[in-house]
């Protein structure tokens, strides 16, 4: 393909041009450089993988269980500190769901945390993600690894796409997907709904370049409600929000390049339109998750966390550092300053050094500037108390962990740095982004010289060993960056004037950027092989675990007032870890967890609910009444200590003992008060069996000569509706966490249903949503076919570069709205591009 970059003209290697092709064969070879470049993405990501799968097929902390209660094993050394949640709520949940949608539930109810919990709208499980739908179609052996491919493909791709969008050459697009899929926010926290997330950031900055171009009105504002809406459903929105809001940056910096009084010119008010009609559209394609899931999280602990501080500024050396603070890994050391994932932000010295040239060179194009805009809130969201602050503040959204905005650093970095080699593999550009190359490789060489020499601190000796090691691929990167710049422009200054010299500087720039990439690619996935963790028994049973199920069955079991450990994690199984081996445990970790279930707790039982500040429910059971309250029929204490007043000892499990409750229940029938009112607390009734139709439904039958109150042992979260004998039937809170009803006497058939009514509601504008899109897109089509039919001239369907090449003058066709100017043009005929 001829392209024009900056008044110039040359073909660049790897794109074939149409106009020299052989006939009828040109789209199929165009298409090689993208399909290798896709290809080199997801490769490169999945090889990264390889180490931890032949340890163990099953990926996940798994390890992190054998140190705590009943799934505890000795010897065994955690691999992966950081990554608890993957053993402790993503792979359990993810495994529920799949279970239950191949039984044939859609998966709204977990049954297993202490008196249920919603399963969908957690914003944790993500059950109607992408990476999950996928899923359902694998074994459920596979589900999480799936996921995890999935959100690579989606990541790849996605940043593929974005460069393409931006008309960078097939390697530097290459060059820019690895460096997001395997930078530290995307590996660093694969396995999570944060990977999940950020994974589609891609698909919503290429979008948002198309709304803003003009191009395909329709399909651009589809792709981004759609990216939107997955990312969304992916569970954690707040990674969503997060990324928001350097994307709102980017979209303003491109538009103030429009502005008359920058000498610029072109449409802002149709984008912006275009913009809204889309977020509002993603919206109401995830109402149905977010619409129930927000009403639980505004009663929730979630709401009441402490904020987050900033991250020292001095972590921005991350970005090509892999272990300079160590890593959460055996044999490493933790930063004492904070959590390790929030230092998650490795892209690699070559991928810095190319981001500045990309700045440095093109900082006169609104996409380039907007990158780099965004970048630098990025990193001030992160590592600025006051910024930090100030974000916190705002309404709605200022509890979003702020201090996660590396991971959109990482992501502009890394498409900066496809721009950087796009410009070196141009004419053009070349000379010039050679210069800037070998400055930028030579103050990163100084940095780390000062940094060795200052910078190591006074560590022990293991971890002054893992710092100093920190440094080799640093300084690898560095040296084979300033030979490869160094020999291009040697090669470069000895074929000036020769003949032949274009084109040898040509495919010498080409052979440059290729090493770039290898390097890059190599650097990346050596330093990320080692942080996942996997195993080839994944939730090993041990013979407590064992001796607990043969014993409870499907009655509830709490934690003793003896409990020890982080969360309670001391004896038991760590919360949420028990669904994987079908035990209903009464504790919890979820950020959803109504707040109400902390502050009453204290005062209706005396004893701690657990932690709240890191959303463990764990409280302990001090006496058998407090368990009969709750439905909780047994109770676990560490072994030789003392049971709560009231049970009864049952048997030892492993290392610790069983108590059982006498009298506990699920449901119990209760004699009503004289007065009309609610009997006691502690007031003695009936047992009253209990049956699960399914996951959130539930069915009992009554049976009294006089009115009695039902107590049911299940969450009062809103979603639940009850009918007796077909009718509705009030329900009202019991000690603000379950449920009670009048019930008159005689015999009756009660129903319990979960199924919330904004569930409901979001279904209903989610398909409206979504039935706007076909007739619009519908519309579209006709139109467009309408138009073909009727001349040969190609429809104007609001893309400029079209429009202008067909001779057609568009609303906004002007080259420099779009690109600044000296951005690449397709020189294709008009009547070519009308086939594509």
């Amino acid at each position: 393909m001829r392209v024009t970059v900056g008044g110039s003209s040359e073909s660049v290697p790897g794109e074939i041009s149409a106009e020299t092709s052989d006939t009828g064969s040109a789209d199929a070879r165009s298409h090689w450089p993208d399909v290798l470049g896709v290809l080199w993405v997801v490769a490169a990501a999945c090889v990264a993988l390889i180490p931890a799968l032949l340890h163990g097929s099953y990926l996940g902390s798994y390890d992190i269980l054998s140190q705590y209660g009943l799934t505890s094993h000795p010897g065994v050394v955690i691999h992966n500190a950081a990554v608890a949640d993957q053993s402790d709520e993503v792979i359990p949940w993810i495994t529920l769901a799949w279970t239950q949608v191949h039984h044939g539930h859609l998966p709204l109810w977990n049954g297993y945390e202490a008196l249920g919990m919603p399963l969908a709208f957690n914003f944790g499980s993500g059950v109607f993600s992408l990476p999950a739908l996928v899923s359902y179609l694998a074994p459920v052996r596979d589900v999480y690894l799936v996921q995890i491919i999935v959100s690579f493909v989606v990541g790849g791709t996605g940043a593929y796409f974005f460069g393409r969008v931006l008309r960078l050459h097939p390697v530097a697009c290459a060059f820019a997907g690895t460096t997001w899929v395997l930078s530290g926010p995307f590996f660093g926290y694969l396995g999570l709904p944060d990977t999940a997330v950020m994974s589609w950031i891609g698909w919503q900055f290429a979008a948002v370049v198309l709304i803003l171009r003009g191009t395909r009105r329709f399909w651009s504002i589809t792709l981004l409600a759609a990216s939107l809406a997955f990312s969304i459903l992916a569970g954690n929105p707040q990674i969503e929000v997060v990324i928001l809001l350097p994307l709102v940056l980017f979209v303003a910096v491109v538009l103030l390049y429009r502005a008359p009084a920058l000498r610029g010119s072109g449409p802002i008010r149709r984008p912006i339109l275009d913009l809204v009609i889309a977020g509002i559209v993603g919206g109401a394609l995830t109402a149905p998750l977010l619409l129930p899931g927000l009403q639980l999280v505004g009663a929730s602990i979630r709401r009441s966390s402490a904020a987050v501080t900033a991250n020292p500024i001095d972590q921005v050396l991350g970005t090509i550092f892999q272990r300079f603070w160590g890593q959460p890994l055996a044999g490493s050391f933790i930063n004492p300053q904070g959590f390790y994932p929030e230092q998650w932000v490795w892209v690699g010295a070559i991928a810095l050094v190319l981001a500045i040239v990309a700045v440095g060179i093109r900082w006169r194009r609104p996409e380039v500037a907007g990158l780099a805009v965004a970048a630098v809130v990025a990193t001030a969201a992160s590592c600025n108390q006051p910024v930090l602050s100030l974000l916190s503040k705002l309404p709605l959204i200022g509890s979003t962990l702020w201090s996660r905005s590396l991971i959109p650093l990482a992501f502009c970095l890394a498409m900066l740095a496809g721009i950087g080699l796009d410009a070196v593999l141009r004419s053009s550009e070349r000379q010039r982004a050679v210069r800037w190359a070998l400055g930028a490789f030579t103050v990163v060489a100084v940095v780390l010289g000062l940094v060795w020499i200052f910078g190591r601190g006074n560590l022990p000796g293991y971890a002054a060993r893992i710092r100093s090691e920190s440094f080799v691929w640093p300084v690898v990167s560095t040296a084979v960056g300033l030979a490869a710049f160094g020999t291009l422009a040697f090669m470069r200054g000895r074929s000036t004037g020769r003949r032949g010299g274009l084109i040898g500087s040509r495919w010498l720039a080409l052979g440059v950027a290729v090493s770039l990439l290898v390097c890059q690619t190599v650097f990346l996935i050596v330093d990320d092989a080692p942080l996942p963790s996997s195993t080839s028994t994944p939730f090993q049973s041990t013979p407590g675990t064992t001796a607990v199920q043969r014993a409870v069955g499907s009655s509830l079991v709490g934690l003793g007032n003896n409990r020890k450990g982080y969360g309670g994690d001391g004896i038991g199984f760590a919360p949420n870890s028990n669904i994987a081996y079908g035990v209903h445990q009464f504790a919890e970790y979820d950020p959803i967890a109504p707040l109400i279930w902390f502050t009453n707790w204290p005062k209706t039982n005396g004893t701690s609910p657990g932690f709240p500040f890191v959303y463990y429910f764990t409280p302990g059971i001090k006496s058998a009444t407090v368990a009969r309250r709750y439905g909780i029929s047994y109770v676990l204490e560490p072994l030789g200590a003392p049971g709560p007043s009231g049970a009864v000892f049952d048997r030892r499990v492993g290392n610790e003992d069983l108590y059982r409750i006498p009298g506990a229940a699920t449901a119990t029938l209760v004699p009503a008060s004289s007065s009309g009112g609610w009997p006691a607390i502690d007031a003695g009734g009936a047992e009253v069996p209990v049956t699960w139709s399914s996951p959130s439904k539930v069915q009992l039958t009554t049976n009294a000569s006089s009115a009695r109150v039902l107590r049911l042992r299940v969450a009062d979260l809103p979603g639940w509706h009850a009918t007796i004998d077909g009718h509705p039937l009030t329900l009202s809170p019991y000690l603000s966490m379950m449920f009670q009803a009048h019930i008159p006497p005689g015999r009756h058939v009660i129903e319990l249903t979960y199924w919330p009514t904004r569930f409901t509601e979001g279904l209903v504008i989610a398909v409206l949503a979504a039935m706007g899109l076909l007739i619009a897109g519908a519309v579209v089509w006709r139109r467009s076919l309408a138009v073909r039919n009727a001349s040969d001239i190609p429809p104007d369907d609001g893309d400029p570069e079209r429009s202008a090449s067909c001779g057609v003058v568009g609303p906004h066709s002007s080259p420099s709205d779009l690109n600044g100017g000296d951005e690449q043009q397709d020189a294709t005929p008009c009547s070519e591009r009308a086939c594509r």
